[in-house]
């Protein structure tokens, strides 16, 4: 891709004198504060098989405002890929009614998916951006870089997907999103949606996206008697990292803590800053937060690996999981794609036990097959759901997670789900988790306590 040579060679430093657009944001450098005086910078968030796993205080205050403790706990899992999965993540929304909420969005500070997409720039080339005009191209790419720079003025170090990121703040413009949180285009903050009057009503869903780790040792990999489905740019083994409007962190036992997500690129050590007093509150806008989330990666040659990863100082130096944490030692956090494991489908943070979800929906609009395929190229085959029950069954250890058993074999996904419209996931409403019937308190009534202890339910679109 053309546009993607460019942005790298801007990451690089090849700036192009010419006119700077409106890309430039002044609020992305990340700005130094001082240390919140009551809220704790680290929290641990234990481990299903310790019988003490956690979620924040926000998140639990959340759930009780959305009660929570009422209703069957349902959560959707939308793949990556880019436009093709956005454009079905919002069909997918709107086959479900148009809206998340029952009042009005504009009462509720939520659009509905045709108020989203309408101002989606699809018409805008991700190679070429300028279109036929090569100096217009060239004029967009340099404000981006001109933004990204606002951060390494500030001492820290970029990388593409700064450019990457703020590149899809003019792909997804979210019109009415910027007009409730009265800031620019591309100027939200992820960690301020929870500022947002639907948030602070409990009247939507909680948003959480996903990207991965990467070890420090290059070399990893999934084992070779492991059936993965695909190349794996990280192994399953690394831990998957979610990212709320509350907290950045990861469940998964190499690591089990969390950081409140406005002070993601702090230096910490064992949650102690190592400036007293002194903290950095990120300047992450919300489509910037899905930086890590863009499927290049594995495509680009392994020289351009350090443009093609998110840098952050290390919040997490200084803790060490129950299953041990490669970056407890090292200064930096360096982040990928959440799809880079092979679970394209971002169902980890849903199988945290504490989070109590009953019913996941997954829709899959990953790009998987290839001519060989038995609906030939470009359609989902299964893949993610594969290496999710690989990695929870295989990799993690015992009670990390639950996950049904489901058919190692992508040319069956292919026929007889996608194909046919088999559904292949068993119904696990049987299934008892002891471990969450001792962790939570009992509920109001004894259905709703009784639905506390069982597994998900999947459901495949």
């Amino acid at each position: 891709m053309l546009g993607l040579f460019l942005l790298f060679l801007l990451s690089l430093n090849g700036k192009v004198n010419t006119q700077v657009l409106t890309a430039s944001l002044p609020s992305y450098a990340p700005v130094s504060v001082e240390c919140p005086a009551e809220q704790p910078l680290l929290r641990l968030a234990g481990t299903p098989s310790g019988r003490n796993q956690s979620l924040s205080e926000a998140e639990t205050n959340y759930l009780k405002g959305r009660k929570s403790q009422h209703w069957p706990v349902f959560a959707i899992a939308h793949s990556g890929g880019g436009l093709r999965a956005s454009l079905y993540a919002a069909g997918v929304l709107q086959a479900l009614g148009g809206s998340w909420l029952v009042a009005s969005a504009a009462a509720n500070n939520y659009p509905t998916a045709p108020e989203m997409v309408k101002d989606w720039q699809l018409e805008i080339d991700l190679a070429i951006p300028g279109g036929l005009n090569p100096l217009r191209s060239v004029q967009f790419l340099d404000a981006l870089h001109d933004t990204a720079k606002l951060k390494q003025a500030a001492g820290y170090n970029i990388s593409l997907t700064d450019h990457w990121g703020t590149y899809l703040t003019f792909i997804y413009p979210t019109s009415l999103l910027y007009q409730f949180a009265n800031c620019s285009r591309g100027g939200m903050l992820f960690s301020n949606l929870r500022n947002m009057q639907s948030m602070q009503n409990h009247q939507v869903p909680l948003p959480i996206i996903v990207s991965n780790h990467k070890p420090v040792n290059e070399a990893a990999a999934n084992p070779s008697n492991l059936p993965v489905s695909g190349t794996t740019y990280v192994p399953l083994s690394a831990p998957v990292y979610e990212c709320s409007p509350f907290e950045f962190g990861s469940f998964d036992p190499q690591l089990s803590a969390f950081i409140p997500s406005e002070f993601l690129g702090t230096s910490l050590d064992a949650g102690k800053p190592f400036i007293a007093s002194s903290v950095i509150k990120a300047t992450k806008n919300v489509k910037n937060s899905r930086k890590n989330t863009c499927t290049m990666a594995r495509k680009i040659s392994g020289s351009l690996d350090k443009s093609l990863t998110a840098r952050y100082p290390n919040s997490f130096r200084g803790v060490n999981g129950p299953a041990g944490f490669d970056r407890s030692r090292t200064d930096e956090l360096v982040i990928v794609d959440g799809g880079e494991n092979g679970e394209n489908i971002p169902l980890n943070p849903l199988l945290a036990p504490v989070r109590q979800v009953d019913v996941i929906l997954a829709a899959d609009a990953s790009r998987d097959s290839d001519s060989s395929g038995v609906n030939g190229d470009g359609w989902p085959n299964g893949s993610s759901m594969i290496n999710t029950f690989l990695r929870v069954t295989k990799v993690l250890p015992a009670g990390t997670a639950n996950f049904p058993p489901v058919p190692l074999n992508p040319q069956v996904w292919e026929k007889k789900v996608f194909e046919e419209g088999d559904q292949l996931v068993p119904d696990l409403s049987h299934g008892v988790d002891d471990q969450a019937e001792d962790q939570h308190q009992p509920r109001s009534n004894p259905k709703s306590a009784r639905r506390a202890s069982i597994r998900p339910v999947f459901k495949l679109l």
